[in-house]
Parts: C-alpha cells; structure tokens; sequence
C-alpha cells in the first residue's frame, strides 16, 4: 500500500470507511496539509458540501496512511462500521462521513426537489467536497454494500482522484433482477412472523413516536439474515440506530428510496474497462446479493480488479470474519 498511501494529513475522516489516502507527493500536497494541521481540524466535526449541506465525520486513527470509508444504505450512517473497523483504525487513518440525509449530516428540505438533492450525483459531490475540505489529492476508497455504486459513480467522474478502491459486500454493477434475487433469498432466511413484525417495525421508524426504539427492535431481526448462518447478531459491534431520531425516520422515508432511485436502471459495466484503477472486491459466500452479479465487477470488469470470497461470511464479512478481510486488504495495498 506504500505505492498509493503517502504521508498524509494527520486527520482523516471517518466517513464511510472509504481509503482516502493523501497519495500525493510531498511536493504536491505539503503546503495544503501542513494548512490543514496548523488549523487543528477537530477529530469530528462538519464540512460543507458545494450546495451548503453539513456532512459529518469522524477521524479514527493518526497512522500515517489516510483510508476513506463509504457507508451503505443509502439512508443509513458511517457508525454502523465504525466500531467493526477499529483493528484497520489501528494502522492506518480512517476518515468516516454520514452520507446526507442520514445520520449526522443535513437532511434536505422536503418541500424542495430531493430527486435532485438526495440524487447519487450530489453524493458523488460531497465526496469531491470532503477531498477538498481535506486537502487530498487521491483518495483510496473502502466502500459497503450500496456504497461502492456512490464510489464508482464517483471514479467514473473524477478518476485522477483515486488511488484505490475495496468494495465490500456490494451490490452488483448492474440492476437487472438483483432486487428479485435478493429479496426472495432475505425472506427465505426468516420465518412469516419475523417478516411481518419488520414490515410492522418499518411502519413504526416512519410514522411512529419513537423511531430510535423501533430500529433497535427492527435490527434485532435485521441482521440475521445479512450474516452467515451459526453466527449471532452479536458479532456485529457496529450501530445501526446511532442517528438522530428525525435522521433514522428521515433515511428510511426519503433517502434510501429517492437516492436508490436516481440510479435508474444502472448497468456500469459498458463503462467499467474505462477505471485504470486498482480494486478488490471482498464478498462473503453466504452473502444474499448474488455471487454470479457480483462476479461482473470483476470478469470483464474493471481490468486488473480481484475478487475474494469470504467462506462462512455474509454482508458484513470484516465483523464476522474478520481475520481473512483484513490480511485481503494488507495484501492489496502492499501489492498495489
């Protein structure tokens, strides 16, 4: 990883664990981190995205080598990661951000346009934002789940802007029946009764008084599917609730459903020969996203890109199998 994770500010954000390294030469970028450290950029704390938008982060770690995360959802937050990504926040610096209209950050005026506003393009901005805000020159990017559709968006924008990519557990680089396939093996996973108290629990984060209550008992069944069989729920530290009670009604009302939207039917895979960039694409085999749509990531995918299939893991596969994720990702970056 020495290759593309050079000296680095000292602050890095913890927004969706995404690697953003400073991968730039000190030449390049010693007067816009040195600016950044006399400024004592707190450890957590806002930046402003183009259109005036907070967005949160958190900074975990002081390594030399600056990672970016990307969080899933869309509508959820960085902190359901962060606790599960303390072992990588020992070597290198982590930066963490709530994506917005979650979490931490502005939840957009819903009597203005959100088809713009929640739109994958002005997530892709934000994350420009947050590369500015930081003074780095490339980022590399360790996205979850929906998060590496916003990086990949992202590189097909500003490809000189990234070093790196690792997705996680993503979903497919195209549409087709994913959502078929991956709802009929959720529901498979739980009994008719766990069914109806999620929609019932889903039903009580939008209209009822207590959506922060109502997502603990909704993750409570939540999980279970997303992790591998024999493991407990428990094996997951991160927070799935950690919001603000207005962010977590918010997410699950507008978010998810505008931001999911504005990908339209999406098929990447025409564009993805054009990313000369080093990617490893992580996913555990008893994940409910389709192995075979994943696979398209990277056979005649992204030239040069990897993928690792994680035995006795499912989404969260850095929380269940821990071990195996990050010796994949020390691997990569020494590598690369």
């Amino acid at each position: 990883m020495r290759k593309y994770l050079k000296r680095s500010m000292v602050f890095i954000l913890f927004i969706l664990q995404f690697q953003a390294c400073n991968n730039t030469s000190r030449q390049e970028t010693e007067e816009s981190s040195e600016a950044k450290n006399e400024s004592k950029i707190p450890e957590s704390g806002t930046f402003l995205s183009t259109d005036e938008m907070d967005i949160f982060y958190q900074i975990k770690g002081n390594a030399k080598d600056t990672v970016i995360i990307i969080h899933g959802g869309p509508g959820m937050d960085s902190e359901y990661m962060v606790a599960d990504f303390k072992e990588l926040s020992e070597e290198y610096t982590l930066i963490f951000y709530d994506q917005r209209g979650g979490g931490r950050s502005s939840l957009p005026d819903t009597t203005k346009n959100l088809e713009i506003l929640l739109s994958i393009d002005k997530h892709v901005e934000d994350l420009e934002a947050l590369r500015n805000y930081f003074g780095l020159k490339k980022l590399n990017l360790i996205a979850h789940s929906f998060g590496p559709a916003l990086a990949v968006n992202y590189a097909l924008t500003y490809s000189t802007n990234v070093e790196s990519m690792v997705f996680i557990g993503p979903i497919p680089p195209y549409m087709g029946n994913f959502f078929e396939r991956y709802d009929e093996s959720m529901r498979s996973r739980l009994s008719d009764s766990e069914l109806k108290a999620l929609y019932d629990l889903n039903n009580e984060i939008i209209y009822g008084t207590d959506p922060v209550g109502a997502c603990i008992e909704y993750w409570k069944i939540g999980l279970k599917p997303r992790i591998a069989n024999g493991l407990s729920i428990e094996v997951i530290k991160g927070n799935c609730c950690a919001a603000p009670p207005e962010a977590i009604r918010y997410g699950y009302l507008y978010t998810g459903n505008v931001t999911f939207a504005s990908l339209g039917e999406w098929d990447y895979r025409p564009q993805l020969k054009e990313i000369n960039i080093p990617t490893l694409v992580i996913h555990g085999e008893e994940e409910s996203i389709p192995m075979d749509m994943v696979e398209s990531w990277v056979e005649n995918g992204i030239p040069g890109s990897k993928l690792v299939s994680i035995e006795g893991a499912a989404h969260f596969p850095y929380a269940e199998k821990p071990t195996e994720v990050w010796n994949a990702i020390r691997g990569f970056y020494s590598d690369n």
